[in-house]
């Protein structure tokens, strides 16, 4: 090699032109530029041109025509008339079947180049360029194929995002591209992929934040909505049931299941329902019916028997397993169970014959309790009534319920007197209720827990669950248990009568609540 002749070398970006300097204990050292060099070891030396160039406009016109002519190279025929089972060729072998003559300069060069960045079907090692089987050179294509598919797929998406929409039908490329923005606008740089994408959205104008502005990209194309319940997604809480636990919901064998011998038959008894204005999903049940010779009563608890209509171990009870427990949230609830089982087969809607627990109670005229037992059973609702009709029954003596709603009444305040005589503390509180409606206007009421209504059934159903945690704990039954201790009043105020305004009464269920312990969960009862 001379001084300043033109060669190919392989540097750690790929094979370039480069001119020879010197050459020293096996170290070549070229010249990369004007004032920069590098020393090589012997075998980065593709091609040696023999050419000398006059001046660095020469060099640029040489560089030119062999990068012109390495998109012209093919070497499809090249590598079948070889074979796969042929041993490493050199690169001057290689030119001479490709041209069937002695290779330029020029040719050799862009050959070395054609090589080293886009050959299907040779390798370089130091024994020369070994021939791939027909495997590596189709995995070598697929491999290119993807990339390039990827590249196509990146310019694709931006440009798209800039105008506000997304490509249409989109290859699964750009799907996967979108998926790895949306992640990104989601998470940030906590997502996996964020290192690939960062480059990709600084390229748009928008804001420093590039979270934000991939966010804002994304709603604008119609991706994400403003409104995207981002602590959700972060937290891994879906939001849609899969298929299959959907399916099993729709394939319940209700009629099966209600024609089972060993449940009772309570579908005669006046059933009804009291819940929140639009509620979907009715879960529990009352019934008031004579004691016969007597002047009692039987208090019917029915709670809806999903334990039944949900195969243990089947898709439903893993996915409810795996959610835990509803959650509610403005724009509406994210289930525990998908609604098709709550509200096909399972919410004790009027007129449908639904499944349930019942716990019956013999209660006597002064709301002393008496024998109790508890029975699976089919029962049908008369009516679905809401807690603002049931405040109107017990006022309008002419209402047709108000019998049985002033029974219920009277019997709520005296089970809530006696629990208050043995410690307990109940803390009533107006509850705020915020909702959005489809078009996104924001709703909050005031709840007053204290209501005669809400009042009535929230007695119920914790006499409801005394009765059956006292049940399990004496009988030894596995059961969840929450229990609180009791409140230490020491420097309380104690006012003397009723609070003469709303602030004083509302600080002093402050200071009340204040002393309240946090209620515990376990298998046993602590308190």
């Amino acid at each position: 090699m001379r001084q300043d002749e033109l060669l190919v070398v392989r540097l750690g970006k790929g094979a370039t032109i480069v001119r020879y300097v010197e050459e020293r204990a096996a170290q070549v050292t070229v010249a990369l530029g004007r004032n920069r060099q590098a020393k090589l070891p012997r075998d980065r030396v593709l091609a040696a041109t023999g050419i000398v160039p006059a001046d660095q406009p020469a060099v640029e016109q040489f560089r030119d025509q062999a990068q012109t002519l390495v998109g012209e190279i093919d070497l499809a025929e090249v590598w079948e008339v070889l074979g796969d089972d042929t041993e490493a060729v050199s690169l001057d072998e290689l030119a001479d079947v490709y041209w069937e003559s002695p290779a330029t300069s020029v040719q050799l060069v862009a050959l070395a180049l054609h090589l080293d960045g886009a050959s299907d079907y040779f390798d370089y090692d130091r024994e020369g360029y070994s021939v791939l089987s027909r495997h590596a050179v189709e995995e070598k294509q697929a491999r290119r194929k993807a990339e390039a598919e990827k590249a196509d797929a990146k310019s694709t998406v931006m440009e798209s995002l800039s105008a506000g929409t997304v490509p249409d039908d989109m290859t699964p490329a750009q799907s996967t591209l979108l998926d790895q923005l949306r992640g990104y606008a989601i998470f940030g740089d906590d997502f996996g992929g964020s290192r690939a994408v960062r480059p990709l959205i600084e390229i748009l104008p928008g804001p420093g934040d590039l979270q934000q502005h991939a966010f804002d990209l994304l709603v604008v194309a119609g991706v994400l909505s403003a409104d995207e319940p981002l602590e959700l997604i972060r937290a891994g809480i879906r939001t849609r049931f899969p298929e299959e636990v959907v399916a099993g919901a729709r394939s319940v064998p209700l009629a099966e299941l209600l024609s089972d011998p060993s449940r009772a038959d309570l579908s005669h008894l006046d059933i009804f329902t009291i819940d929140d204005e639009g509620t979907d999903d009715r879960d529990d049940a009352l019934s008031v019916e004579p004691i016969d010779d007597s002047d009692g009563f039987r208090l019917g608890v029915h709670i809806a028997d999903a334990a039944t209509l949900i195969e243990p171990g089947g898709d439903i009870d893993v996915e409810a397993d795996r959610r835990m427990s509803t959650l509610y949230v403005p724009e509406g609830k994210i289930p525990m169970v998908p609604p098709e089982l709550t509200r096909l087969v399972g919410s004790l809607d009027p007129g449908q014959d639904r499944l349930a627990v019942s716990l019956l109670i013999e209660v006597g005229p002064s709301g002393d309790l008496g024998d109790w037992e508890v029975k699976s059973s089919v029962v049908r609702s008369r009516a679905a009534l809401t807690y603002p009709e049931v405040d109107l029954a017990l006022q309008n003596e002419g209402s047709d319920r108000h019998d049985t709603m002033q029974f219920l009444n009277a019997a709520a305040i005296v089970w809530r007197s006696k629990r208050e005589e043995a410690g307990a503390v109940n803390v009533d509180r107006p509850e705020m209720s915020v909702s959005l409606d489809s078009k996104g206007e924001v709703s909050v009421r005031v709840l007053d827990r204290s209501s005669p209504a809400r009042t009535l059934v929230a007695e119920l159903m914790i006499l409801c669950n005394s009765v059956l945690a006292d049940f399990t704990r004496k009988e030894g039954v596995p059961a969840m248990y929450r229990s609180q201790a009791a409140v230490d009043p020491a420097g309380l105020p104690s006012p003397e009568g009723p609070p003469e305004n709303e602030a004083d009464e509302a600080f002093h269920r402050y200071l009340l609540a204040k002393r309240l312990r946090p209620a515990e969960l376990g298998t046993t009862p602590t308190h």
